[in-house]
């Protein structure tokens, strides 16, 4: 079964914004997944390390409004967004930046942006599904993300396509 969500991410001012890409170098489906699965050995003590690592690694898209008063990052590979206030430097990001020893599945639903839960109906015996945008999306290497006037947008693309 396969679900398609698209977010869009906060626009910027009506002015012209400023776009970063990352690398745009293509990269193998296995790449991609050791990718998404190094993160959930991360463990960083701020969200401003797990930025600052993920600039380095070129994991990084990013859009920067017109005033310059802020920047919005997104992982192109596992779909993290990443909020920098430029004149405060405050950050915000849409997941830990650490575990704190927890097991794969949690750390699968922390890195999540999208959490979809549904009872599905096999013969006479209902069954819970949840599907969730780690384990769906950025493990398929099926999250997408492209620029839009004055922002980025977020595609996820949920279960196995094959």
């Amino acid at each position: 079964m396969m679900f398609m969500a698209i977010v869009g991410i906060i626009p910027a001012a009506k002015a012209e914004a400023t776009y970063s890409a990352a690398s745009e170098e293509a990269l193998t489906y296995e790449e991609i997944q050791a990718i998404a699965n190094s993160t959930l050995e991360y463990d960083f003590d701020t969200a401003e390390e797990m930025l600052k690592a993920e600039l380095e690694k070129g994991y990084l898209d990013s859009v920067t409004d017109a005033s310059g008063e802020y920047t919005i990052y997104v992982n192109r590979y596992t779909g993290t967004l990443y909020y920098r206030n430029n004149l405060t430097g405050q950050i915000l990001t849409s997941n830990t930046h650490s575990f704190d020893d927890q097991t794969d599945t949690v750390k699968k639903e922390l890195l999540s942006q999208i959490l979809i839960e549904f009872n599905q109906v096999t013969s006479t015996n209902p069954q819970n599904q949840v599907y969730n945008s780690f384990t769906w999306a950025a493990a398929y290497a099926q999250i997408e993300t492209e620029y839009i006037t004055g922002g980025i947008r977020v595609n996820y693309t949920l279960g196995d396509t094959t």
